[in-house]
């Protein structure tokens, strides 16, 4: 299948590479995406709070499945519009050490709806916070992020992805420090601020585009102590 990938920013000094399970090398940027693109249907994949325990308290209580084992597993939810002529699927899931969530209107998870909760807040109108939404092109979905990490286009298939891959290290919150003490409280303080002070925040998004159009949207958040 002919493809090209190309990289959408010039890589800074301060980009790291990362290499992908199938064994390609991909530049990671430094920095955080928009906090709202972590959130949609009132669920928010960087609260500290179990994704699918909102997903559960919000849109309503459905059998998960599990995918994978060990440190690859991941437990999700599936939500689907409740209208017949809507093929809208909110997808959540949660591994060992991320949150993610996925909106697409794609055949590959159509199939999927028998095992979905139909949902009236569930639509091709939803939207993240931050605006990200289902008909979107390109040029849209880079006024809501920037430009992308990289991108990659399937020209045999009209398809396009746009990928977003960022990665920090953040001081802890004086809020989730004073959990994390409570949790610990025969911890040294050496211990503690090496265990706990910080930690290291990953960012990704994955935009499918068919035809032009917004098809997929895959988003993952995580947080490493």
């Amino acid at each position: 299948m002919p493809q090209s990938s190309e990289f959408q920013q010039a890589p800074r000094k301060s980009d790291t590479f990362a290499v992908t399970e199938s064994g390609q090398k991909v530049r990671v940027q430094r920095g955080e995406l928009p906090a709202g693109s972590f959130q949609i249907a009132g669920v928010d994949l960087a609260s500290n709070q179990d994704v699918l325990d909102q997903a559960a308290r919000i849109l309503g209580h459905v059998a998960t499945s599990r995918t994978g084992d060990a440190s690859d597993s991941e437990e999700t939810a599936c939500y689907r519009s409740a209208r017949r002529d809507d093929p809208t699927v909110l997808l959540f899931g949660k591994g060992e050490v991320d949150y993610s969530f996925e909106l697409t209107s794609r055949g590959a998870l159509r199939k999927k709806t028998g095992r979905c909760l139909p949902s009236v807040k569930v639509s091709r109108s939803m939207a993240t916070v931050s605006g990200l939404r289902l008909g979107e092109t390109p040029d849209q979905v880079i006024a809501h992020l920037g430009l992308p990490t990289r991108r990659v286009h399937e020209k045999r298939l009209g398809r396009t992805v746009l990928f977003y891959d960022f990665d920090t290290t953040k001081k802890t919150s004086p809020r989730d420090l004073a959990r994390f003490r409570r949790q610990n409280p025969g911890t040294s303080e050496y211990e503690f601020e090496e265990n706990f002070g910080s930690y290291n925040l990953a960012e990704s998004i994955r935009a499918t585009f068919e035809r032009g159009s917004l098809t997929g949207l895959w988003v993952d958040w995580s947080a490493q102590y």
